[in-house]
């Protein structure tokens, strides 16, 4: 997401650092609004050097550049941390006499503010009536927690633990709604392994990184994941479920066990198309021949086996990887293998963290996702699912 971070002069506004640097941590980016008084009693330098963006504090700065118009068009989401009681009335009542405060009124998106001040000043009839006043407009308030302030007072008004407002703040993040939740999904990755003799056998340059993906994405999604995998060289996930599978008939076999309860299938394995007919029992020799000739017979074509065993409610996604004709042969596999949509890419994604892709839907709609992560595929693809 991208974070507008509000700081007022609390002295609690050193904590506001540690909340910056485990939301960049967490992959958000961040821009500070310091008030003057907050700028006075500590540097903007450590916020410019944790969030990576210059702060500002000054409204007329520059005289070509309306930054509480442009900082809050450009955030998803606000938040202030400390909210000193000024900034807090001056929240309630329209007052837009600063950078911070004007930003706020110019902000149409979810908005959170941290209390922090001495408890004789929390517990004010006016800084209460404010604080239920911007209750009323939307504004998510995370209650200060109680011990030793500094002041030497004991009570409630300690800035809520930076924890707490990093839950608050990914409460919000769209990555965090869990679309996926109690939907049971399957997904393959990496390729398989045919076997010629006990030492040799025939592969593919499959890492499993988009399947591997895909499986994470949907686990972050809130669904039910079981991966599948054969041959990989990334590092599988820990904490969920994976069945590991050699060749493309012990793939079937998983696959036709597991799939009566899934939900969605998404097939991002790279599966063999041929194995040797007969594998050795012991490692082929070289021998005076110049030539080994190897016979080979097809594999099954999973998803179509799978195909007969589909229920009206699941949803198939498969992928083709093509070196020519791409639009082309996806198309037939979309048709031939009964699919809902097709992922179509080229060996150029291979071992990269990045990939660009098309997605066919059985429709005829076809549609381009520029080059991107292949965490972000994922997410486009699950988006797309959900949508049929």
């Amino acid at each position: 997401m991208k974070i507008l971070f509000g700081v007022s002069s609390s002295i609690a506004v050193y904590k506001a650092l540690d909340v910056i640097s485990q939301l960049k941590k967490n992959g958000h980016e961040i821009r500070v609004i310091m008030t003057e008084n907050a700028s006075k009693m500590v540097s903007a330098i450590p916020f410019f050097t944790l969030s990576g963006y210059p702060v500002a504090v000054d409204e007329f700065e520059k005289k070509d550049y309306i930054p509480h118009i442009s900082l809050s068009d450009w955030a998803d989401i606000m938040i202030i941390a400390p909210a000193t009681a000024n900034i807090l009335g001056k929240m309630a009542n329209g007052i837009a006499d600063d950078l911070l405060s004007s930003a706020f009124l110019a902000f149409n998106k979810p908005v959170l503010a941290a209390p922090a001040m001495n408890v004789k000043m929390y517990y004010h009839p006016a800084v209460q009536k404010n604080m239920e006043t911007l209750k009323n407009f939307g504004v998510d308030l995370i209650e200060p927690a109680e011990g030793l302030l500094a002041c030497g007072y004991a009570g409630k008004g300690k800035l809520a633990p930076v924890e707490e407002i990093i839950e608050r703040i990914e409460s919000f993040n769209p990555a965090n709604l869990k679309p996926l939740k109690n939907k049971k999904i399957i997904v393959t990755a990496g390729g398989t392994i045919e076997d010629i003799d006990p030492v040799r056998f025939i592969t593919n340059r499959s890492s499993g990184k988009m399947g591997i993906a895909f499986a994470e994405t949907a686990h972050r999604l809130g669904a039910n994941v079981t991966l599948i995998h054969g041959s990989v060289t990334s590092v599988l996930p820990a904490h969920l479920k994976k069945i590991a599978v050699r060749s493309a008939l012990e793939l079937l076999e998983v696959l036709k066990e597991e799939i009566g309860f899934a939900d969605i299938l998404i097939m991002a394995a790279a599966v063999a198309d041929y194995r040797p007919e007969i594998k050795a029992n012991h490692k082929i020799k070289k021998k005076d021949e110049t030539a080994l000739v190897l016979q080979l017979v097809k594999n099954p074509d999973i998803l179509k086996e799978l195909s007969s065993l589909k229920k009206e409610a699941q949803i198939f996604a498969g992928f083709a990887l093509e070196t020519e004709n791409l639009l082309e042969n996806a198309k037939i596999k979309l048709e031939s293998k009964k699919l809902d949509l097709i992922i179509a890419n080229s060996p150029s994604n291979f071992e990269k963290e990045t990939g660009e892709v098309k997605i066919l839907y059985k429709n005829g709609k076809i549609e381009d996702l520029a080059s991107m992560e292949k965490e972000k595929i994922a997410e486009k693809v699950y988006e797309r699912i959900l949508m049929l």
